[in-house]
């Protein structure tokens, strides 16, 4: 779900008009409808967008995206990927009882959270936007 959002609220990003509907949002940015409309209700109880019903309403973004970072997007989504878990699977492990890929891990770790604090919703939009112009033109780089 994250990711959705993400992509979403990046391409909010790159718009200077005024709201989007939540079905026009999601044919431009290949989401399936339902699916993003509950990502923006819920993006909306969060503060992420501002949402309005009827003429002229839709939705649009309601943080700063060259701020916002996706670290904190995961954190108000409650993302899975910033909780901290065994590389193998192993229920107990830390620095005292450390599984054998523990130190790659969390090398690995870091290396994510940093990324997350670092990339902004701004710039998850401008990656999507050369993204989806590269498959229109057939290159498939992005």
């Amino acid at each position: 779900m994250t990711g959705y959002a993400a992509t979403a609220l990046g391409y909010m990003a790159l718009r200077d008009a005024g709201p989007l509907q939540v079905r026009e949002l999601a044919r431009r940015i290949e989401i399936p409808a339902p699916y993003l409309s509950k990502i923006v209700h819920q993006l909306g109880r969060i503060g992420f967008v501002e949402t309005r019903r009827g003429t002229g309403g839709g939705v649009r973004l309601a943080v700063d995206p060259a701020k916002t970072t996706l670290y904190q997007l995961c954190e108000v989504l409650g993302d899975p990927i910033l909780e901290p878990h065994c590389l193998l699977g192993l229920g107990l492990c830390n620095d005292d009882v450390a599984c054998p890929a523990h130190s790659f891990n969390r090398t690995l770790r870091a290396k994510q959270l940093k990324f997350l604090h670092e990339t902004t919703l701004l710039a998850v939009g401008r990656f999507d936007k050369r993204r989806r112009k590269a498959s229109r033109n057939g290159s498939g780089k992005a």
